[in-house]
């Protein structure tokens, strides 16, 4: 057995390591979690080194900055070569993995593939899909902002959810400008999105961003727009303090499972990459799926 595989964009993780390191972002520890998962001979752990726009996957499991990470593959490397574990400077901690099925239109749906992150359906797929390149590389995860903007006071539309594999009949949810499903708690600079999340809770987090009254498929009208800009300043205003759950415009929620679909297509992401355009996404989780090397002690 290999003690060591590196895992770029691009590159093919080798099954037979004992780790797996992960340079890049969301995206790129996605790819290399889903290969290695799906393959029936791996056994091993990955460690992240994260050098992508936001990275939360990593920032999640305590590893914040690529020195960070890199200092971990020290550490790791040390101990396990002497077989000692006196000052352990880090340890293994087994993390929840989502799986999507995405559907298409004409009935076409994809094989499952992994998401470490969130996955979402509505507005949120849409500021990924319209944020362009250079934001991202210039801003960095800032560089969202750039497609969000255009997005905020879009039109609301009208989602079919169910929660449950089990659950005969799915909720209607008029009004809706986003649904999402998160593995994660907080996003950079101290912003909790999923105050139910994180990356070992064995539950999705769902979370409903809604406001009733909206015009459905048209932007805000003026004599709304107070109204708009008030919803969001709440939501804003518990990412940094807390309190979502008393934010008339969101909804929590903990599942296994969810079928979430539109009656027309949406624009859809896994982990912070557009997917296109969909017409409903099918999630459930598998606790503790994902062995990684993480800072000891773990604070995820």
């Amino acid at each position: 057995m290999r003690t060591t595989s590196i895992a770029r964009p691009h590159a093919e993780p080798d099954p037979h390591a004992r780790l797996t390191v992960v340079v890049g972002g969301d995206g790129t520890f996605r790819a290399v979690a889903g290969a290695l998962l799906q393959d029936p001979h791996w056994g091993g752990a990955i460690l992240p080194v994260p050098t992508g726009t936001a990275s939360l996957f990593a920032l999640s499991a305590g590893m914040r900055t690529t020195a960070h990470g890199l200092d971990l593959l020290a550490s790791y490397l040390s101990t396990a070569e002497e077989g000692t574990r006196e000052e352990p400077g880090w340890t293994l901690l087994r993390c929840d993995v989502g799986w999507a099925r995405i559907e298409r239109a004409q009935g076409r749906t994809t094989s499952a593939v992994p998401f470490l992150v969130s996955a979402g359906i509505g507005h949120s797929g849409a500021t990924l899909l319209h944020t362009p390149h250079w934001a991202k590389t210039v801003l960095g995860a800032a560089g969202y902002g750039v497609g969000a903007i255009g997005r905020l006071a879009a039109g609301t539309v009208t989602l079919r959810l169910r929660t449950q594999a089990g659950e005969p009949e799915s909720e209607v949810h008029d009004g809706v400008w986003a649904a999402e499903f998160g593995n994660i708690g907080r996003i950079p600079a101290g912003i909790t999105v999923f105050p139910h999340g994180g990356v070992r809770t064995g539950s999705l987090a769902g979370l409903l961003v809604s406001f009733p009254g909206g015009v459905r498929d048209h932007p805000v009208r003026c004599s709304h727009l107070g109204r708009r800009i008030s919803g969001w300043g709440r939501i804003f205003r518990a990412g940094f303090r807390g309190g979502h759950e008393h934010v008339d415009a969101l909804r929590l929620w903990t599942t296994e499972a969810a079928h979430v679909t539109a009656d027309r297509p949406l624009a859809a992401h896994l982990d912070g990459e557009s997917v296109g355009m969909v017409t409903g996404l099918r999630l459930r989780l598998v606790p503790a799926e994902l062995p990684v090397v993480v800072p000891y002690p773990a604070e995820a």
